[in-house]
Parts: structure tokens; C-alpha cells; sequence
């Protein structure tokens, strides 16, 4: 049974922007994600004389007997911290909270710097008070449609399905892409629409598509008996999730919360095209280890959100097209 955390509330505390004769505290900014449990949180930096710090909530949730030394840990497997190297000091201060909305909090406290060392990094992003921050992008793609998406440096594609035979939802990674600028993705469910130097095999079309492929068939045309298999292709099943993570911007389709998140309700084909070079042959072959920071977050609070809509209502035993 899945588990429902409750969201950090601080809409009752009033950020303080400058010193005050009663307060020495300066609020620099906040941040809101998700962990890898799918326990929702929020960050919040801020200084105090010499000290900056960060605070961070969450709920007590299967987690009420919490020690300082686990939340520090906690803290840094999450990446909210990223500990300077060979850095004498790792603090962690762990107390009980209760928010706005009177749910248990954890409020864990780690000092980054004072007035001579750098002890930590957070990486954030934090936001100034009095912005908000929009949330992915979720979206569905229907029958007869054909998109091309256009990535930039740093945008990952990430294919996400949820098992039907387990108790509850799971969403896993398939496969992801680690992107770069002049690489696209088309991405289709018309047979039509396939470029036309990957051929299909009769046993990935139906419908419509079964009677073209007979067709050329009965022309004296040669098909393929198997199916082309590359790092650039993807045979997307209905009920799947494409997830295309980047940093938040105006576009087409909308990134302006870091994240769309697309829902396959057909068999999709995907294909990857363009920005190949010598230093990366391959194409989304990850650069590093893992997803920084942001996109770490955003992936998680997609998958937060697809495990909460539960089981997909489409869903596809053999893939294929038409």
C-alpha cells in the first residue's frame, strides 16, 4: 500500500529579507522537491550573523525515531547537501515540528559555513521569497500523432513504465538520454510518419498499418524480419511515461516548471536524430553518474505524481503501430 506523506506547510511564516533590531536572521530562499521515498519537502536557506544554514522539512512518516546522525545522512544520499571534501565538521540537527497545516515534521538543521570554513554545499536551486514555483508539465499523447521535440545542453529524455502485476504502483526507468543542443526526438505512433531509413517489420504493424505493409509485401518489396534494434530507438508501450527534464523555460512543449511529463496512450516509436560527434558516438549516452541536483528533483517529483494517479488505463502486451 502506497503511502501518503503530507506536504511541508510554512504558509504561516512570514520570511524575514533583512536584519532587524529584534531579528538578526536573513531568509535567502527556498525549494521544494520530492525524496526518493516520495516524501515531499522543503528546503530553506538562510543566514544568521556569520553562519549560513539550511533547514529542511519532512514528514515524521515512518521515520518518528530519527537520530542527528541518520538526518545527516538522510540529507546527503538525497543530495540536498553536498559535503566539502575533507570537510572536520558535518552537522545535523534533527528536531520535531508541526507546520501550518498541524501535520509532524521533522525541521533538520545543518550549518553549510560560518565565519571560516565552507562546510557544505546545497546545491538548490533556491528561489527568492515571493516567487512560486510551478510544478512539471503533464500531458497526454493520443492516436494519429507525430511530435518533434528539440533538446538543449543538459536536457535528459527518460522513459518510465509502471508494472501492472505488483500490488502497487511502481514506476522504473526504462532507459533515459542524456541530451545536448541539435538533438531531437521524433516521436510517433503514425506508421506514415517513420523515417524512411528504418523499415518495419510486419510483425510491428496492425490496423491500418497491416494493410500498407501487405501491400508492399505483395509489391516484390524486402522487409525486414527483424525488428532494427539501436541506442537511438525506443518502442515506447501504451501507458508508458516519456519525461523530457530540462532547465525551466518558456517552450514548446511547456518546460516552464523543469519537466513534462507525457503519457503514451498508444504504442509509440521514438527516435533519436542529430548532434552525434567524437566525443559522444553514441547517441544519449549518459555524460556523468546520476542526474544533477535539479533534474534529480524533477525526476522525482514526476514519479511522485505518477504513482499517485495509479495504475495506467492503457496498456499493450505486444508493441506495434497503426
Amino acid at each position: 500500500m502506497s503511502i501518503a506523506y503530507p506536504k511541508p506547510d510554512r504558509s504561516t511564516i512570514k520570511p524575514n529579507g533583512s536584519k532587524t533590531a529584534g531579528d538578526g536572521q536573513i531568509d535567502i530562499g527556498w525549494n521544494e522537491g520530492v525524496l526518493s521515498d516520495g516524501r515531499p519537502y522543503r528546503a530553506e536557506l538562510w543566514a544568521y550573523d556569520q553562519l549560513t544554514s539550511l533547514t529542511v522539512f519532512f514528514s515524521t512518516v515512518g521515520l518518528e525515531q530519527l537520530t542527528n546522525e541518520a538526518a545527516r545522512e538522510l540529507l546527503e544520499r538525497e543530495k540536498l547537501i553536498r559535503p566539502e571534501p575533507n570537510a572536520s565538521y558535518r552537522s545535523a540537527y534533527a528536531r520535531p515540528y508541526v507546520d501550518s497545516a498541524g501535520n509532524a515534521m521533522w525541521s533538520v538543521n545543518t550549518v553549510l559555513a560560518d565565519e571560516e570554513l565552507v562546510h557544505a554545499d546545497a546545491p538548490g536551486p533556491f528561489l527568492p521569497y515571493g516567487t512560486t514555483k510551478s510544478g512539471p508539465t503533464f500531458v497526454d499523447i493520443e492516436r494519429d500523432t507525430t511530435l518533434r521535440w528539440s533538446f538543449r545542453d543538459g536536457d535528459y529524455l527518460v522513459w518510465i513504465t509502471v508494472p501492472l502485476l505488483t500490488n502497487e504502483p511502481s514506476p522504473s526507468i526504462v532507459d533515459l538520454w542524456e541530451l545536448r543542443d541539435g538533438q531531437h526526438a521524433i516521436i510517433t505512433n503514425r506508421y506514415q510518419d517513420v523515417p524512411e531509413w528504418l523499415e518495419l517489420t510486419p510483425g510491428e504493424v496492425a490496423n491500418g498499418a497491416a494493410i500498407w505493409m501487405a501491400r508492399r509485401v505483395n509489391a516484390g518489396y524486402q522487409v525486414p524480419e527483424e525488428p532494427a534494434d539501436a541506442s537511438n530507438i525506443w518502442r515506447v508501450m501504451a501507458g508508458d511515461w516519456l519525461v523530457w527534464v530540462g532547465a525551466p523555460r518558456n517552450a514548446q512543449p511547456d518546460l516552464r516548471g523543469g519537466a513534462m511529463a507525457a503519457l503514451a496512450k498508444e504504442c509509440l516509436l521514438v527516435i533519436g536524430e542529430g548532434g552525434l560527434s567524437l566525443e559522444a558516438p553514441i547517441f544519449g549516452a549518459p555524460q556523468r553518474d546520476g542526474f544533477p541536483p535539479e533534474q534529480l528533483a524533477a525526476v522525482r517529483g514526476v514519479v511522485a505524481e505518477i504513482r499517485r494517479r495509479g495504475f495506467p488505463r492503457e496498456s499493450a502486451t505486444e508493441w506495434y503501430i497503426g
